[in-house]
């Protein structure tokens, strides 16, 4: 017993994800898929019996998890409404006739609602991606791979999300210039989706032939207008943010309810541009789906807070320390590690960033060189964050799809080798040019 115990950090972790990825294999609810590896880790890095429960009870019922739930919630309903009243089938068929493919619309869909900071807005755009496909001859897992991929390629520096701007203030970089920086590995990311995942998953599907006399005129302001709910949404909660400030509302609660702000007023422009009344709204909006789904939320947070608890994190960087592991590679695994363990961009950046940052020197803080090791971290983060079993918009996606993860993550596998290998060349070239 003593020996399990005294096991490496790095070992016990990897062992976890295993054991997730076993349960998803076996079909477990959601939640249990989650629950069961939370309460393993926290007793097997010695918290014991009633620390583990104990910090398990304080994670379900703490604010986040109650917001997240609620957001979780609140997402699938308008998704559910969108359905309902078919503007989702109006937005596929106005973004393929505008960008005159299915294969382009199963892309660009999920990668607008990516413009969104929401947990678990992959579910948001996965019917969309369904519909885009269409009757075509992809796989469950390759349309789930597809929504799920594409979701995610502005999050290495787009400021809507609360990671971004954590990192923004953790490195003290502008928000614009942490965009300038790394948009090469967002056109990288798009790329790597595109050659592996995106073409195979359309490979024999015919070509649609390109409209004679060009696209019909006004086909853009069609789509912008068909797309009204989930712009409104998007306006919404970017301008929220900056008004909840002035009124004190900080933390967790800053993070959460200007999505929740949003997503209230694309319920109202959906009642009054599909003329509904609050009954249909709310017949349509319930499902019994919804509740494994806010289930499964407070799991993440469960597992999330074990690991941040016990102290895992700092477990990994002592292993990776006394094996005398290099700098730089710590630099790039410990975010890694974050990012696979937590699941979500602010997750990793507040729980690893400060380890990085204390492997630098005064004089690389102090210089524009800092910006490589930012590169590399958030990069590396990044593609630990999509690999992560924990990570909402893949259960839910999973979830959605009916898919087998397995097979979604041998998809994912070589974009993201490439994706991460981007994150190195940005952080050697970066290191030579901004000595």
């Amino acid at each position: 017993m003593e020996t399990l115990l005294e096991m490496p950090a790095l070992v016990k972790v990897t062992v976890v994800f295993f054991l997730i990825m076993i349960f998803f294999r076996l079909k477990l609810p959601l939640w249990a898929c989650l629950l069961i590896p939370a309460l393993t880790t926290g007793l097997w890095f010695g918290a014991g019996a009633m620390r583990t429960l104990r910090y398990a009870g304080s994670a379900a019922i703490s604010a986040e998890s109650i917001y997240l739930g609620l957001i979780v919630f609140l997402i699938l309903g308008l998704s559910n409404v969108m359905n309902g009243t078919g503007v989702l089938t109006r937005i596929v068929e106005a973004c393929t006739a505008l960008l005159g493919s299915s294969k382009r619309s199963a892309a660009a869909l999920p990668a607008l609602i990516g413009l969104l900071p929401m947990p678990g807005g992959a579910v948001f755009s996965a019917p969309m991606t369904d519909a885009a496909c269409g009757k075509g001859r992809q796989t469950q897992e390759q349309k789930a791979a597809i929504n799920y991929w594409f979701r995610h390629v502005w999050e290495y520096w787009w400021p809507l999300y609360p990671g971004v701007i954590l990192a923004s203030s953790i490195f003290q970089v502008p928000a614009w210039k942490l965009l300038l920086l790394h948009i090469p590995l967002t056109i990288v990311m798009a790329a790597s989706g595109y050659f592996f995942i995106l073409r195979p998953s359309f490979r024999g599907e015919p070509r649609t032939p390109a409209p004679t006399g060009g696209r019909p005129p006004g086909l853009a302001a069609k789509t912008l207008r068909e797309s009204a709910c989930i712009i409104i949404v998007i306006l919404a909660i970017f301008i929220a943010g900056p008004l909840l400030s002035p009124l004190g509302i900080k933390g967790i609660a800053a993070k959460y309810i200007p999505v929740f702000i949003g997503l209230t007023c694309g319920f109202a422009y959906l009642g009054f541009s599909e003329k509904l009344d609050l009954k249909r709204i709310l017949r349509m909006t319930f499902t019994k789906e919804q509740l494994q789904m806010v289930l499964m939320a407070a799991g993440i947070i469960i597992f999330k807070d074990m690991l941040v608890n016990v102290n895992a994190f700092e477990g990994v960087h002592e292993d990776l320390t006394r094996f005398h592991v290099p700098v730089t590679a710590i630099i790039a695994l410990v975010p890694f590690v974050g990012g696979m363990v937590i699941g979500i961009t602010v997750g990793y950046v507040g729980a690893s960033f400060p380890i990085v940052i204390s492997m630098l020197t005064a004089a690389q803080l102090g210089a524009d060189v800092r910006f490589a090791y930012l590169a590399l971290a958030i990069g590396s983060g990044h593609i630990g964050m999509m690999l992560s079993p924990v990570h909402l918009c893949l259960i839910v996606t999973v979830d959605y799809f009916k898919a087998d993860i397995l097979k979604i993550y041998k998809m994912m596998l070589p974009a993201a080798a490439v994706s991460w290998l981007a994150a190195v060349a940005l952080y050697e070239i970066y290191k030579i040019v901004l000595k």
